[in-house]
């Protein structure tokens, strides 16, 4: 059965799976939900995105990355560019299971910085002494 579409319109379809909130493409949604999903670049619209701050860490013999903000989603690789690219795809799929099962989103809400100091050399000569 084909679903007529008028030009300017989305849709969307209820999941089958009645244990999953949120819609997949089909079913109309009213104004206010059309106007709340997400534009993609494909049809031209604006997108509205999320900044999540992602801490890397090189280990002994590989490198790591987790999302403060989004508990349980993690990454290893042997290079940093192999672990960047393995956390944002990992950060879609993270993100796409949590939609599908109506879960809320966590704001993006952690900052990283860095710090500057100068302790360690300031106390360079000190420990050169004692060694």
């Amino acid at each position: 059965m084909a679903i007529e579409v008028p030009e300017g319109k989305s849709y969307a379809v209820r999941s089958s799976n009645e244990n999953r909130q949120g819609y997949a493409f089909g079913e109309a949604l009213g104004d206010t939900a059309r106007r709340n999903l997400p534009q993609h670049p494909q049809t031209g619209g604006a997108k509205k995105m999320r900044e999540y701050a992602v801490v890397y860490e090189k280990g002994p013999v590989s490198w790591g990355a987790y999302l403060p903000d989004l508990p349980g989603l993690a990454a290893t690789a042997d290079t940093l560019e192999e672990v960047q690219e393995l956390i944002r795809e990992g950060l879609e799929l993270h993100l796409e299971s949590m939609l599908e099962d109506g879960d809320p989103i966590p704001e993006a809400a952690s900052r990283v910085g860095t710090l500057k100091t100068d302790i360690v050399e300031a106390w360079k000569p000190q420990l050169a002494k004692t060694a």
